[in-house]
């Protein structure tokens, strides 16, 4: 019987629940499914043969004109592809607005049986509020909602959770007008879920932030569907998933009955075909290595499509100069053919630009909530 295939992982820019952490705007988790030899031969190829120990994108990659050309070249080579990589793309401070939605705003509707997950409305919420409230209300008291949002979140404390909601309301006080009628109205909700913070507050805590982990989960769920067969998994060591590897492991339980989750094109098979995690150091393993590079590149790529991002930085004008460059050269590629999840701002309001308009399926995190429920009370 063949083996199954080993799909190896790493992270690039995690500050775990430190979302406002605007000096790495990107998290990015890439992961890999090629042969030890055939990440060998890709990592040479990138260093022109050059030993390097643990070879990282930022210290080995980024800067040395010649293997930043070698790793055009693989990238731009039939080796790379969406078949053999995979990577996810988190906009840290989209996603901290994103999470407000999720945890507060999502209480409050689910009291009043609303399923803001169906027909797309809690990305079209996270998108309105990321452009229309620093527009609105500023940019500086946005980041201030974000930054004691997060603070609340991690450290739950009396004054933690006064200093949010008092943001909250500080926010509330500056609206004056009909435009900004809406948004009082989403503002006045979030501070509604004051009255369930306590039950809020039980069911979350720092890893409620951390991209790590729905990444993960995403790139199980599409490795699954393109193999269409159980498949095993190796990380670089990692908190987060470590931390929730009973959990996730619960999810790929073989001898439970496969069903299809989520709505609209958000629909996937439940459980995961993935198996067992298995944890280890990126210095004894090349596919590992090479899922650094990918994720470290894609992050860097990223970065640079946000405004101001150089602007605050203390390099050179020849290193940025560099790094414009190299930034080119990478975004003339076609990267986007790698990347199955970009959790990114964008224009897009109505069910139809999320391309949820039908509303068919059932709420996923209801269905594996209920399902992780039922297995505990069984163990």
């Amino acid at each position: 019987m063949a083996e199954n295939p080993l799909i190896a992982f790493d992270e690039s820019g995690n500050t775990g629940a430190n979302l406002v952490d605007f000096q790495q705007p990107i998290f990015t988790l890439a992961s890999v499914n090629y042969s030890k030899s055939e990440a060998n031969s890709i990592i040479n190829s990138i260093f022109s043969g050059n030993h390097v120990s643990d070879p990282k994108f930022a210290d080995d990659i980024k800067g040395n004109k010649s293997r930043e050309n070698n790793l055009v070249r693989f990238l731009s080579s039939s080796q790379a592809n969406h078949e053999k990589i995979k990577v996810s793309i988190y906009h840290k401070k989209y996603l901290a607005i994103g999470k407000i939605i999720d945890i507060l705003l999502e209480k409050c509707a689910h009291q009043d049986d609303i399923d803001i997950y169906k027909y797309g409305y809690n990305i079209a919420l996270s998108n309105l509020c990321y452009f229309c409230f620093p527009a609105f209300y500023g940019e500086s008291a946005f980041k201030q909602l974000l930054h004691n949002f997060v603070a609340m979140i991690r450290y739950q404390t009396v004054s933690s959770i006064e200093a949010f909601y008092s943001i909250v309301e500080t926010m509330l006080n500056l609206g004056d007008n009909q435009e900004v009628e809406y948004f009082q109205g989403l503002l006045s909700i979030i501070l509604k879920s004051y009255d369930y913070i306590e039950e809020i507050l039980l069911g979350n805590d720092h890893l409620s932030l951390d991209p790590a982990i729905p990444s993960f989960y995403l790139h199980c769920v599409r490795w699954g569907e393109e193999l269409n067969r159980p498949f095993n998994l190796i990380h670089d060591d990692s908190k987060p998933i470590s931390a929730t590897q009973d959990i996730l492991e619960m999810m790929m339980e073989p001898d439970t009955q496969t069903t299809l989750i989520g709505y609209d094109t958000r629909s996937y098979m439940f459980p995961l075909k993935a198996r067992k995690i298995k944890f280890e150091n990126s210095k004894v393993d090349p596919r590992i290595q090479l899922a650094d590079i990918m994720a470290g590149c894609i992050s860097f790529w990223a970065s640079n499509y946000i405004e101001g991002i150089n602007k605050k930085s203390n390099k050179s004008k020849n290193t940025l100069k560099k790094e414009k460059r190299f930034f080119k050269k990478l975004d003339n590629l076609n990267l986007f053919e790698l990347i199955i999840e970009l959790h990114w701002p964008q224009q897009n309001f109505t069910p139809e630009s999320l391309d949820a308009q039908t509303g068919e399926g059932t709420n996923a995190i209801e269905y594996v909530t209920e399902f992780l429920e039922n297995r505990t009370t069984e163990n």
